[in-house]
């Protein structure tokens, strides 16, 4: 795991001092070694810092050179079937090899396969910027799944590309400005989605694509999609479409299995999350199968037993026999880290979990230097209450005769805010939203939305149709579970789940990787029938029965908490110092975005509205980010 950046430019010579600027903005993502390299007749300059993983040596460093001398390579990221792609390059090519990193595996085969072969065989998560000297093309990749990021985008006619927006703050003549439609977004979702990033003229690379650039043709970015999440279903659905129930247990099984071994290949200490929900249970108990020692777990809680899932972790790692680790977070170690999270997150996030995700990455990394993590496991086996109960909810409110309780559940919202508990308000707030849609589509957009397009917290409106609706466009055969599936895992899955581990973990030399995102899994998870995976309003199922193969019953409850922090207690209490100031600083800010009288409305105490504090969480988030990035000077707009 590393990161990277760099720069092609037609008026900026190739510079040590500038790319090394640039990468060092991001050295808590290799902090191990460092290194960079320059084609100054072509005005090139690749920088990058290392977080040594495998292959220890100075033959992991980068950038690497290819062993004919005619491309360059920054990578971040794993490949985990490496040295399966050695072994065959052995069979068609004779070359002695330097070292045992995937960093060298991954040059070589780019330089004797192409980058689409080569795309098409690698199994790891990644993103790197590819060289070509001879034919002087640029090509820019992203993993599958969207699990490593990718920036690029043209600062004063200089093409710049790096792992994070923040290579880019010390560039010359930089002018931080930022893009307000993707500020819209960002207040919709919580995060700007891919391909958009906060500021103009920059992007992201969106997951599963290449972009190249050439030359001779500066400003033309080409880019398209070398991975298509549809197609990849539909050739598992069609391969396994005839198995049984017993014989998608058993190949799940097997797939697990395969994907956390390649996941505990390391020269370095490695562990796990254990939170005691089903997915991470799933993972620990099938490397401590895989392990000949007790595998390093992690697990935190918090002093408010509505939050808090230590007991059931400790009871699971007692009885699995882990390394266990416990950590009990109370109200300062949050005031501390809200302190500093803009500079984590360097473009505006605001999933409330990304706070003890943070805390236990910073304790881990004390311990370790890769962690497994059971991110994924919603998106992929119907987990999340949206597919479950909320969904059946929406199907509920189509019947004629509900629609005295749809106006009953209308008109007792702010009461029921009163009687419930933070950790149940989302879920009666969700419910209603379920009763007010008119279409799957508008059901799931009222879910996962929280300012809604026709807010008035901004002074501008674009009214942006850019949904991850539009991405999905063959919807035959599949079942409304598997279309909500979809829609998370090509833009919620990617732009906040991955994007909170990874600047979570990365922020402290951390390397988390996911074994339920092997691509191979992925694809095959979303092809087992709806019915293995939901039952009763409940998901997860042939997960549930895949473990109770190793674990007996007792651990395989239904009940999760979900990791999470009881925002509105927080933002009225221990962060209430914090948070006021910082949004009355913008209500009286001549330059805000946001409307005053909105945000007055929002503050008060007396003011209720469905997720209330989610949508001051979202505001907080965005101005700690604006405070950290611009460190207190004007920004443009």
């Amino acid at each position: 795991m590393c990161g990277f950046a760099g720069y092609l430019s037609q008026n900026i010579s190739a510079n040590e001092e500038l790319v090394m600027d640039m990468v060092n903005a991001v050295s808590s993502r290799g902090p191990d070694s460092e290194g960079y390299w320059l084609d100054k007749e072509n005005c090139l300059a690749f920088g990058h810092k290392r977080l040594s993983i495998i292959d220890l040596s100075e033959h992991g460093n980068q950038p690497i050179e290819s062993n004919n001398k005619k491309y360059l390579l920054v990578f971040n990221g794993e490949i985990y079937n490496h040295n399966d792609l050695r072994k065959e390059l052995n069979s068609e090519y004779k070359f002695l090899w330097k070292g045992n990193s995937d960093t060298e595996t991954l040059i070589e085969c780019l330089s004797l396969w192409g980058i689409d072969k080569t795309l098409n065989k690698i199994n790891g998560m990644f993103s790197f910027a590819f060289w070509d000297r001879e034919k002087k093309i640029l090509r820019l990749a992203r993993d599958r799944l969207g699990e490593k990021p990718l920036y690029f985008g043209f600062i004063n006619q200089t093409f710049v590309f790096g792992s994070q927006l923040k290579c880019f703050s010390k560039f010359p003549n930089w002018d931080k400005r930022i893009n307000l439609e993707s500020l819209e977004l960002y207040m919709r979702y919580g995060y700007v989605p891919a391909p958009y990033s906060i500021f103009e003229d920059l992007y992201k690379l969106e997951s599963g694509q290449v972009a190249l650039i050439k030359k001779e043709d500066f400003y033309n970015v080409e880019k398209y999609n070398y991975w298509n999440l549809e197609k990849n279903v539909l050739s598992f659905k069609t391969k396994y479409k005839n198995l049984s129930k017993k014989e998608h247990e058993s190949l799940l099984k097997e797939m697990l299995e395969s994907s956390i071994k390649k996941r505990m290949i390391s020269d370095v200490p490695l562990g796990a999350f254990l939170s005691g929900g089903l997915d991470s249970s799933v993972i620990v108990t099938l490397m401590q199968k895989e392990s000949s020692q007790p595998v390093k777990t992690f697990t935190m809680g918090f002093k408010d037993k509505n939050y808090d899932e230590t007991r059931k972790a400790k009871s699971l790692a007692k009885f699995l026999a882990t390394e266990h680790n416990e950590f009990l977070f109370d109200d300062q170690d949050i005031l501390s880290t809200v302190n500093h999270i803009g500079n984590v997150w360097d473009e505006p996030f605001s999933d409330i979990s990304q706070i003890p995700t943070l805390l236990i990455c910073q304790k881990a990394s004390k311990e370790v230097k890769v962690i497994l993590s059971g991110d994924g496991g919603d998106e992929l086996f119907c987990g999340y209450n949206r597919y479950l109960k909320g969904l059946d909810l929406y199907n509920l409110s189509k019947n004629k005769y509900i629609s005295l309780f749809k106006d009953f559940i209308k008109n007792k919202t702010n009461y029921a805010s009163k009687i419930f508990k933070e950790n149940q308000k989302e879920k009666i707030e969700k419910l209603i939203y379920s009763f007010q849609a008119k279409s799957l589509n508008e059901y799931y957009l009222k879910v996962i939305e929280i300012f809604n397009p026709d807010d008035t917290l901004l002074k501008f409106k674009f009214n942006n149709n850019f949904s991850p609706i539009n991405k999905v466009k063959n919807f035959a055969d599949i079942s409304e579970e598997e279309r909500l599936m979809y829609f998370d895992i090509l833009q919620y899955l990617p732009e906040d789940i991955m994007t909170k581990i990874d600047r979570a973990s990365m922020s402290i030399g951390l390397e988390a990787r996911s074994p339920f995102l092997d691509h191979n899994l992925a694809g095959y998870s979303l092809s087992i029938p709806i019915e293995n995976k939901k039952i009763k309003g409940f998901g997860k199922k042939i997960l549930r029965d895949v473990l109770g193969k190793y674990l007996p019953d007792a651990y395989l409850d239904h009940s999760k908490k979900g990791f999470s922090v009881p925002v509105s207690q927080l933002l009225s209490g221990p962060l209430k110092k914090w948070s006021t100031a910082l949004i009355e600083k913008e209500i009286n800010s001549r330059d805000s975005v946001f409307n005053p009288n909105r945000l007055k409305m929002l503050i008060s105490e007396k003011h209720f509205e469905i997720r209330k504090s989610q949508k001051i969480w979202t505001i907080l988030m965005f101005l700690t980010w604006k405070e950290s990035f611009f460190e207190n000077k004007n920004f443009n707009f």
